[in-house]
């Protein structure tokens, strides 16, 4: 339906009132053979690019190019060598830029972009094996969320609820259902306030699920 209609498009580009041969339609995708029905319908006008792209540096590059000064700037900078961590296992790297980026987010009183540092932290942690770390990254996610709910920030409830359900994934880890499932529990109820269905249907299902793991079966 989408090739119809990209069909139809370029039909009025070529007939129609807006006739113009100046307008190119560009669109990304990683499909193996994208638009088969279209390409063949318009061999003259549908072109299929490969291209092989380095995005590693990127963030990097937008951030430099941004010149963004001041706290803001300052933030991005160490926001983006904190995603890197997620890829090279450097656990003391990790942990000066997770201060780092706190010591500016906590200045400016930032709580909804404290919380975000912390979730980037503790799931670092956890690819790394560091479970005690990540969890304490994932309860101050949590607290720094609550902050952010308290100053009525649009995403403090969704940062609560993200936060929980960190720390509740390392109590699963360490087998700790109890803990888990109070986890999911108030992650749920969150969720219920919220109108998110979807992820209070997900937060009961898994706090069902570590009551039945801790012979709660009643409950669960």
């Amino acid at each position: 339906a989408f090739e119809r209609w990209l069909d139809a498009f370029l039909q009025e580009l070529d007939h129609g009132p807006c006739r113009s041969d100046r307008i190119r339609i560009v669109l990304y995708g990683v499909a193996a053979d994208p638009l088969p029905w279209l390409r063949g319908q318009r061999p003259q006008q549908v072109t299929l690019l490969r291209g092989r792209y380095q995005m590693q540096v990127l963030p990097r590059e937008l951030v430099a190019d941004s010149g963004e000064r001041g706290p803001s700037g300052q933030f991005r900078r160490l926001f983006v060598e904190l995603t890197e961590t997620l890829e090279h296992a450097d656990p003391a790297r990790l942990a000066r830029l997770h201060a780092a980026a706190l010591q500016v987010s906590a200045a400016q009183q930032w709580f909804d972009q404290s919380a975000v540092v912390h979730l980037l932290a503790g799931a670092a942690y956890l690819k790394q094996g560091l479970r005690d770390e990540a969890l304490l990254s994932y309860e101050h996610a949590t607290e720094a969320a609550r902050h952010a709910q308290a100053a009525a920030h649009p995403a403090g409830d969704k940062l609560v609820i993200n936060g929980l359900f960190g720390e509740a994934g390392v109590h699963l880890m360490q087998q700790r259902y109890a803990a888990a499932a109070r986890c999911y529990a108030e992650a749920a109820h969150g969720a219920r306030d919220v109108h998110d269905g979807i992820l209070a249907v997900e937060a009961s299902r898994m706090q069902a699920w570590c009551l039945a793991k801790d012979r709660q079966c009643a409950h669960a």
